[in-house]
């Protein structure tokens, strides 16, 4: 299954309650970096496979993580319930209803739902699916076409394959009794032909803890002095160069000896390695974080190379710091959040910056996308303040 595009209706946050967001390409693709082509019939449309999103502070960059999230759940078929620690911060800027529209590609078909999404009251299962409409697009597929079709507007090429609490059960490609009673109602009718996808997240702070086993290269690209670094039931096991046996730690005693940045980093690229074998989706909060810059970019490489990139696993991340931007050959996979009078905003790189030779971090830190860059006026009024302040007696 991949995810190409989504709109969803109903966050109080957002200018008119909108988030629009694609993952497939929009500028002519003439190299295979930093996208993939899909498969089958479904061979005119690519996807990019490292998405970028930076932001000011406060201007929802988190948010709109979560918000993808939830899209990939809706499409992929996952239980609402399963992703309820990352998605929970949505519930209080939700309206009474909430609907997606998604786009999504599976096995060389393309398929539109659309759903109504309530809140139910109950934590275990916060959200539930009231009403669903799965399409089935029978024509060739475009950019405009999917445009047009997360806008409400499908065209005659989109028939519907089924619906859930529109029409009578059973008929009409209604769900009968028996399928609503073991659907669960935070699972949505999408799985039955999406097949699902393995998504991992990284949205909370991170735990300098050791979360998973990392291979040898890769916790020595953070560390080379390390030779074994590994946990299983007896604990913690960890032996530099030139030591003759391994030492046994507990959490608490690794973090003293072994650095925030290592442990993270290494949790965070074994990660990285299971995505791309499985070809699924990655969302990471401030990928930057405690991590070097040039590990950051051997991380975009990593997706971006269809060499270690074979199944098209996709890579969406945050920063606090658009440089990183910079890395990119394409601008329609950079996405940039920003603050309005009326709202949260949501706006793609590629609509704003017509050449592709011009640095993406001068288009931040030019305010071209109006809402990138601190208003001057708070700038100059810290700057009063904390002359005033320091010269105070």
């Amino acid at each position: 299954m991949r995810l190409l595009a989504f709109h969803l209706n109903g966050l109080r946050l957002y200018e008119n309650g909108e988030v629009f967001f694609n993952l497939h390409t929009v500028d002519a693709v003439r190299s295979p970096g930093f996208t993939h082509q899909l498969d089958k019939a479904a061979r005119n449309i690519s996807i990019s496979t490292v998405i970028g999103i930076a932001g000011i502070n406060a201007s929802g960059k988190t948010t709109l993580l979560r918000i993808i999230e939830l899209a990939l759940g809706a499409t992929s078929g996952m239980p609402l319930g399963s992703l309820i620690s990352d998605i929970f911060p949505l519930l209080d800027m939700m309206d009474k209803t909430v609907i997606i529209r998604a786009v999504f590609e599976h096995e060389g078909k393309f398929h539109l739902i659309e759903s109504v999404i309530t809140p139910t009251g109950d934590p275990r299962t916060p959200l539930k699916y009231e009403r669903e409409t799965l399409r089935l697009n029978h024509g060739r597929m475009s950019r405009n076409r999917i445009e047009q079709a997360i806008s409400g507007r499908p065209d005659d090429h989109w028939t519907v394959e089924s619906t859930r609490n529109v029409g009578k059960p059973g008929k009409d490609n209604e769900l009968s009794n028996d399928a609503r009673r073991y659907l669960s109602a935070d699972r949505s009718i999408a799985g039955a032909v999406s097949d699902g996808i393995d998504i991992t997240s990284d949205l909370l702070p991170a735990t300098p803890l050791l979360s998973a086993n990392p291979a040898t290269p890769v916790i020595r690209l953070f560390d080379d002095r390390i030779e074994r670094l590994s946990s299983d039931n007896e604990g913690i096991h960890l032996r530099f160069k030139g030591e003759a046996k391994d030492r046994d730690m507990s959490p608490t005693s690794l973090v003293s000896v072994i650095s925030a940045g290592t442990l993270r980093g290494g949790a965070l690229l074994t990660r990285v390695l299971d995505t791309l074998r499985s070809g699924g989706y990655l969302l990471v909060d401030e990928l930057e974080n405690s991590i070097n810059k040039q590990i950051v970019f051997a991380i975009m490489d990593l997706f971006a190379s269809p060499a270690t990139n074979p199944h098209g696993a996709t890579l969406i991340f945050t920063t606090h710091y658009p440089e990183l931007l910079d890395h990119f050959t394409r601008k329609d996979g950079i996405w940039f959040t920003v603050r309005r009078e009326n709202g949260f905003k949501v706006e793609n790189l590629g609509d704003h910056l017509g050449r592709i030779d011009v640095k993406k971090s001068v288009s931040f830190f030019a305010n071209q996308v109006k809402g990138t860059a601190p208003a001057y006026r708070a700038i100059r009024d810290l700057h009063d303040y904390a002359r005033e302040y320091a010269n105070a007696r």
